[in-house]
């Protein structure tokens, strides 16, 4: 992590992995989309032997702005919005740059041939989750999102299936987005049209492992909720006959045992 320190308005303190900068950079529109309070605008470099790598990112605080591609030197906004940032002078010089590919290939030949067998390797536990972005209507189309968190290292194969069968059409994933303490997340999208024979799954495997982990999403039975309101109320009615019912045979039978006696 390389910050720089982006004072807006009073005495600055920062804290980070790596070394900190103390210079103090301008950003007058982040100052007025964010207010003026105390934030780290600061690059985040790692490498990987698996793909993506190497991979630099724009953090501000522990939000992911931008990404640079190496391979075709172009800068990826997060979101949409970000675009309007996006300069040649986002990120560091192009000498920078340069050194920090070199660093990438260095370290690859260098430490991680040391370090192998050495030190255990980190890996998260994968926390999956698949949702639709709109609410469900059978027969209508939708995208399904495999939302994968807890990343690392952030090397995955991710596949979708329908009734166990591969898919390859209407597939598309984003970028890793970096979040605290190193750990990466991802999203997924399938585009379908879902029915109440389908069955979909987002599979996910990380890059060396033969393991593969599975999220399931079965369309539900949604009830209308007209349909379910006159459910409810002939319920309530019915119940309520029997119990009058049932009121009057006791009242009935009483009087008899009384007049018995």
């Amino acid at each position: 992590m390389d910050p720089d320190v982006w004072e807006g308005g009073g005495p600055q303190e920062a804290e980070a992995t790596g070394k900190v900068t103390s210079d103090t950079v301008t950003a007058p529109g982040l100052q007025k989309a964010f207010g003026k309070h105390n934030h780290l605008l600061g690059q985040f470099l790692y490498c990987q032997p698996g793909s993506p790598s190497p991979v630099l990112l724009k953090m501000f605080d522990d939000e992911q702005m931008f990404q640079y591609n190496f391979t075709d030197r172009s800068i990826v906004p997060r979101i949409a919005s970000f675009k309007n940032w996006a300069s040649q002078d986002t990120f560091s010089s192009p000498t920078d740059l340069e050194f920090y590919l070199q660093l990438c290939n260095s370290s690859m030949e260098n430490f991680t041939q040391a370090a192998m067998n050495i030190t255990p390797e980190t890996k998260g536990i994968l926390d999956i989750k698949v949702f639709t972005v709109h609410p469900l209507t059978m027969g209508e189309p939708n995208t399904l999102i495999c939302f994968i968190g807890n990343v690392i290292p952030p090397a995955l194969i991710i596949t979708w299936r329908k009734n166990g069968v591969l898919l390859k059409e209407g597939v598309g994933n984003t970028g890793y987005f970096a979040m605290k303490n190193l750990q990466y997340q991802i999203f997924s999208y399938l585009n379908i049209t879902p029915t109440y024979t389908d069955s979909y799954t987002c599979n996910v495997q990380e890059a060396g492992d033969s393991t593969i982990s599975v999220a399931y999403w079965v369309p539900e039975y949604p009830i209308p909720s007209e349909v379910l309101l006159d459910a409810l109320c002939g319920l309530a009615l019915a119940f309520g006959i029997m119990f009058l019912f049932t009121g009057f045979l006791f009242l009935y039978l009483t009087r008899r045992l009384h007049n018995a006696d």
